[in-house]
């Protein structure tokens, strides 16, 4: 992959996040596995979802817990135009416990099946 393939990739990994197409982004991780990997580090939300596909069921799992632990778990800071002052917002929703316990419980299943695949071989 050339550099520029890699920065048009990249350009439009951007765009289907910024205009909440996740499922079109995840789609495009089919043919660009590596390149949408390397974007999702920045993007841990859905960068799980991306970690199974890839059969990577471990990593999955260290982000899921990461992201049920975080105090800024999809958290970002946005200006709000119309005052000028900073504004948070949570891409994930609101984290309360009982989605906290959601993602540490994907976080057992990820890692139960991580360790099913070693056993396997």
């Amino acid at each position: 992959m050339g550099l520029k393939e890699g920065r048009f990739s990249n350009f439009v990994f951007e765009q289907c996040y910024k205009n909440r197409q996740y499922s079109k982004l995840l789609r495009l991780g089919e043919e660009f596995k590596e390149e949408l990997l390397l974007f999702l580090q920045n993007h841990k939300d859905l960068l799980w979802l991306h970690e199974l596909y890839m059969r990577q069921f471990t990593l999955a799992s260290s982000t899921l817990h990461w992201l049920a632990l975080s105090k800024e778990a999809g958290a970002q800071v946005t200006v709000d135009s119309i005052q000028g002052h900073l504004k948070p917002s949570c891409k994930v929703g609101k984290m309360t416990l009982g989605y906290r316990k959601r993602l540490l419980n994907l976080a057992k299943l990820s890692a139960l099946a991580g360790m099913s695949i070693y056993h396997a071989y």
